[in-house]
């Protein structure tokens, strides 16, 4: 076999392998980033989007539904029991007008606070937890994800693609020795 001939079986010999190695490499390393990439980033992202979401929701909803809880609280059970108090105290007196303010001021302003209190603190809570939660687990899990994706892609790609470059590397020099 002339030397020309020799480096030409060498050049295609080459070119089918690193054909067939790149092609099983980026598969196989594809595959292996992918879910590798998807589990190390959908675990630390909850784990920070939810620890993140939950401090800061808890925290505003905490606030925003004290403070409105007691001021709609306070009024209407300013006004209830002043009403309530009025009415029974110029009946029966001082003891009576107190026990009746009480109970209806206590119930309506329980009742109003509750309900102003809680619709302020879900919307102030789920804001914030959503906006918290959600920088912090897109960020923590694409930091994890492309470590272990990247790891796992390039060791399932430089192996598969070893092995299929060797193969079709062998397989053409014996079909061209041949």
């Amino acid at each position: 076999m002339l030397a020309s001939e020799a480096d030409a079986d060498v050049k295609a010999g080459t070119e089918a392998g690193t054909e067939a190695g790149t092609e099983a490499g980026t598969e196989a390393g594809t595959e292996a980033g992918t879910e590798a990439g998807t589990e190390a980033g959908t675990e630390a992202g909850t784990e920070a989007g939810t620890e993140a979401g939950t401090e800061a929701g808890t925290e505003a909803g905490t606030e925003a539904g004290t403070e409105a809880g007691t001021e709609a609280g306070t009024e209407a059970g300013t006004e209830a029991g002043t009403e309530a108090g009025t009415e029974a105290g110029t009946e029966a007196g001082t003891e009576a007008g107190t026990e009746a303010g009480t109970e209806a001021g206590t119930e309506a302003g329980t009742e109003a606070g509750t309900e102003a209190g809680t619709e302020a603190g879900t919307e102030a809570g789920t804001e914030a937890g959503t906006e918290a939660g959600t920088e912090a687990g897109t960020e923590a899990g694409t930091e994890a994800g492309t470590e272990a994706g990247t790891e796992a892609g390039t060791e399932a790609g430089t192996e598969a693609g070893t092995e299929a470059g060797t193969e079709a590397g062998v397989e053409y020099d014996a079909e061209a020795g041949a």
